[in-house]
């Protein structure tokens, strides 16, 4: 399996801007709008008409909002033209007008990014919340942006068929993050999945014999759960390890936040998450110095320890979702998912990653290296399926850790002891000479999530 990291960059002067994109005047609709679809996706999962006609409506949204990206694009690059001719001045109106454009395509991205997470999450259903077969079929670039044209039309054809059958559903691949492979999933009455690539007649040539190949290794993965996969034997391993998270004291933050505007809890000694609901205007200054009183005594011990702190928000999950479990699924009523979803609820967390690396040698392992160990130039130049956040050795065994590893920490606030139970089990197959590569399925997924 390949994972990726991506590493953002964002100057001080697009806060304004970035901040006016994730929640404006237009977005308590949209939030209300998701929040109907939320509730559908759940309350009718197993109602093929009500799935049917929630694709659509997510569809026609999806090509709207992308639409307007591109449209968006266009007017940048004719002011910017116009600018570099001198037909504009470098004056307040055209920075103004720039600045607007940005904030209306970072808030139709979001848009599309949110509708995507209503899909993604009918998709865990039904595949049973299997987190490891979906990051296989995950593992492509997702669509960025959705346009009516011929493929779609042609795949919406045989996407309406599906539902022929008696009890028969789908999902239409493009609208969803995960299902990368084939144009429509099927999933029939007999439990039978099948994966659906629509091509017009007159298209031959070698990329279909390779989405063919594909789509056989993906048929083959999902029967017996091993395959040939990049030139390596993969399995699927079942876990029956009961994972453990601190999900219940987000919901009680997040509960208290509603009520007050802000709050901020202390996870074990490796993470403080913030909590701030934007639909609340309050006084600033109270809110800065609340945070900054908040768990004082335990940044204070990081300052002085020295420890590398990273910060980070919750919406990033959604810019590589594929890599974690949607907001649609989290165990939380539908309002509070719609809120986090749409970013009416702002979270931030504080991540330290030096206490995960505390407990790592603690339970017997060596850490060989990390990416902060690395050369920055060498990190650059480095193939991301290459990257890994932590090398660990115990005794002759060596295994690089994945940045999901970690991620799933802040963005699903999964206990530590997730990563070292994840240790635990590829160490007992270090002997397993024809087990290849490996990726576990957790038999608890279903209790975490449902």
């Amino acid at each position: 399996m390949k994972f990726s990291q991506k590493y953002l960059v964002r100057s001080p002067e697009d806060t304004p801007v970035f901040a006016r994109g994730i929640w404006n005047p237009s977005k308590p609709q949209w939030r209300d709008i998701l929040e109907n679809h939320l509730r559908i996706s759940r309350r009718y999962i197993n109602n093929k008409l009500a799935i049917f006609k929630l694709q659509m409506w997510i569809l026609m949204d999806l090509i709207s909002e992308s639409q307007s990206v591109i449209e968006n694009k266009k007017l940048w690059k004719k002011l910017e033209k116009e600018h570099q001719e001198g037909k504009i001045d470098n004056g307040e109106q055209y920075k103004s007008e720039i600045d607007n454009l940005k904030a209306d395509e970072i808030s139709c991205r979001r848009n599309i990014r949110a509708l995507r997470e209503i899909i993604d999450g009918i998709v865990w259903r039904y595949f049973d919340y299997n987190r490891a077969l979906l990051g296989i079929l995950a593992n492509k670039i997702p669509i960025d942006l959705i346009s009516a044209d011929k493929g779609l039309v042609n795949s919406m054809h045989e996407f309406g068929d599906c539902f022929l059958g008696i009890h028969d559903k789908a999902i239409l691949n493009d609208i969803s993050n995960f299902l990368r492979v084939g144009d429509v999933t099927h999933f029939k009455d007999d439990g039978t999945i099948e994966i659906i690539e629509v091509k017009s007649s007159n298209v031959r040539g070698s990329r279909i014999t390779r989405q063919k190949e594909r789509m056989k290794e993906i048929v083959e993965f999902v029967n017996t759960g091993i395959t040939n996969y990049d030139g390596h034997k993969l399995r699927i391993y079942e876990s029956k390890k009961k994972q453990r998270n601190h999900l219940p004291e987000l919901k009680n933050a997040i509960i208290r936040c509603k009520n007050r505007g802000y709050d901020s809890i202390l996870i074990g000694n490796h993470l403080i998450v913030e909590l701030v609901d934007l639909s609340k205007p309050g006084d600033p200054d109270k809110v800065i110095g609340y945070f900054k009183s908040r768990h004082k005594t335990i940044q204070e011990k990081w300052i002085k320890r020295k420890d590398r702190i990273l910060p980070g928000f919750f919406h990033e999950k959604m810019e590589y979702p594929k890599n974690y479990a949607p907001f649609s699924i989290f165990p939380f009523e539908d309002e509070i998912c719609a809120d986090l979803i749409m970013g009416k609820l702002l979270v931030k967390t504080l991540f330290n990653f030096s206490e995960i690396e505390r407990l790592i040698v603690k339970s017997g392992w060596k850490i060989e290296d990390t990416i902060y160990d690395r050369d920055k130039e060498e990190i650059k130049n480095l193939d991301v399926e290459k990257l890994y956040f932590m090398k660990v050795r115990k005794g002759n065994f060596v295994i690089e850790l994945p940045p999901v590893s970690f991620g799933r920490l802040y963005f699903e606030l999964m206990s530590p002891n997730t990563i070292l139970d994840e240790l635990d089990f590829f160490y007992g197959m270090k002997d397993n000479k024809e087990a290849g590569f490996y990726s576990i399925n957790y038999l608890d997924e279903q209790r975490i999530w449902n």
